[in-house]
């Protein structure tokens, strides 16, 4: 998974930006026996999330170790990918089908986090919650970050 993102200050305390992500999906892999034709088929299906959406950042300005809470809204984005595969009883391909599909979602994602240390260089750990809305699909990551400027 990853999350690059730009931001806004728009005080030492806050700032908004924009940040695209990946999210897992899932693989599905079935095969088994034909029964009517003595053949096999063998079905593959792969999902992948992506988003882009509008954050905003708070996070504390002073110490070493600085909470931060994360809020974005904006689109979420899920294609799938298929292939099917049917072949007789000596193997040869009887039947083959690939599609794909892609299907947009508005979501939203909440988290907290942590910055460590001064200067220049935060690195930090992010836990986040996010859900698409219509397709009512939930994640939980979480990550580690480093901040720079």
């Amino acid at each position: 998974m990853a999350q690059p993102s730009t931001w806004i200050f728009a005080s030492p305390t806050s700032s908004s930006g924009l940040e695209y992500g990946t999210l897992p999906g899932g693989e599905s892999h079935r095969s088994g026996a034909l029964f009517f034709s003595n053949g096999t088929y063998q079905n593959d299906v792969d999902c992948r999330w992506g988003y882009l959406t509008a954050q905003a950042r708070w996070r504390a300005n002073h110490g070493t170790a600085r909470p931060e809470v994360n809020f974005g809204l904006g689109s979420y984005v899920r294609r799938t990918a298929s292939a099917f595969v049917e072949r007789d009883s000596v193997g040869t391909v009887v039947y083959e089908a690939t599609g794909e599909s892609r299907e947009s979602t508005f979501g939203i994602n909440l988290g907290t986090g942590v910055y460590f240390g001064r200067g220049p260089f935060h690195p930090g750990v992010d836990a986040r919650v996010h859900w698409a809305l219509s397709a009512n699909q939930f994640w939980y990551t979480l990550g580690l970050k480093a901040d720079w400027h």
